[in-house]
């Protein structure tokens, strides 16, 4: 079940980039940005609604609690990765786009190393290092 749900996230994430890559056609990567979170937000608006979840999320966003917590990482860590992933896509060609989009989790390795002060193994290490080396080969 694993390998088909990874199978499944992968081709969902390469159509997510050929029609983001074609929207981008007639939309700059600003914009396109924006109306692609703006989707986001509505369809969990409305799956909110279908489970009955709209007033426990709107008691979340009250004044005083998260909101105030969550605004500059909601601003940094959303708008500006998906304006940056937008851009990527708009100026780069879809497949390397994609490579790159999928490497996230190698940047990560450092990150939990430095503020998690988690030890890097050489497994990890040479797994990153040999992602690296796969995106430098299809890139060129």
């Amino acid at each position: 079940a694993g390998v088909a749900f990874g199978v499944l996230a992968a081709l969902g994430q390469g159509a997510g980039v050929v029609l983001a890559k074609a929207g981008t056609e007639n939309l700059s990567f600003l914009p396109a940005a924006f109306l692609r979170l703006a989707a986001a937000a509505l369809g969990l608006v409305l799956v909110g609604a279908a489970g009955g979840r709209l007033r426990a999320a709107a008691r979340v966003l009250a004044p005083g609690g998260a909101p105030g917590r969550v605004v500059g990482a909601t601003l940094l860590g959303t708008y500006l990765a998906m304006m940056l992933m937008m851009a990527g896509i708009e100026y780069s060609p879809a497949a390397v786009a994609a490579v790159l989009l999928a490497t996230t989790p190698v940047f990560s390795l450092f990150l939990d190393a430095w503020l998690l002060r988690e030890r890097v193994t050489a497994r990890a290490l040479s797994g990153t290092v040999l992602a690296i080396l796969g995106v430098v080969a299809i890139s060129r």
